[in-house]
């Protein structure tokens, strides 16, 4: 095989390629600032961006947000599709994250859904699911003792 050929390897010395010269490396404490820098701008941007997407959410829309913790537990993307409030609002995961920790974990109703995943049905007066299923179920003994 020749070498530098149209179909064969290129190897040798005059086929390695040319690097140009390394930069020196910046010193520690510099770059240490730069990124504090950057991330003091970024926080700030991201809180008054996020501060100004949750203070638009309605009744409705919190309410729906708290029934999608119950359903979906944090599983906001899931939400952000399934839940009607936010598909039609086109409302983004990522809203929706920002709302839980900007808004939800300061609430009563974070709370609640605490108690409520801890299995906890009668801490904060919540109505959990079974709960609610022993409760018909009374309720439709009673209607069919009664008639």
């Amino acid at each position: 095989v020749e070498h530098g050929s149209e179909n064969g390897p290129r190897i040798g010395a005059d086929f390695q390629a040319k690097l140009p010269a390394c930069l020196p490396k910046p010193s520690r404490e510099r770059t240490k600032k730069k990124v504090d820098d950057s991330i003091e701008e970024k926080s700030e941007d991201v809180e008054e961006e996020s501060e100004d997407e949750t203070q638009d959410w309605t009744e409705d829309d919190k309410a729906a947000f708290d029934r999608g913790m119950k359903d979906f537990t944090k599983d906001f993307g899931v939400m952000a599709r399934q839940i009607p409030n936010f598909y039609k609002k086109n409302k983004k995961s990522h809203e929706l994250v920002n709302y839980y920790y900007r808004r939800y974990k300061k609430s009563e109703p974070y709370k609640q859904w605490k108690a409520f995943m801890a299995g906890d049905p009668y801490d904060e007066g919540i109505v959990t699911r079974e709960r609610r299923a022993r409760q018909q179920a009374k309720d439709k003994d009673s209607e069919n003792g009664s008639r």
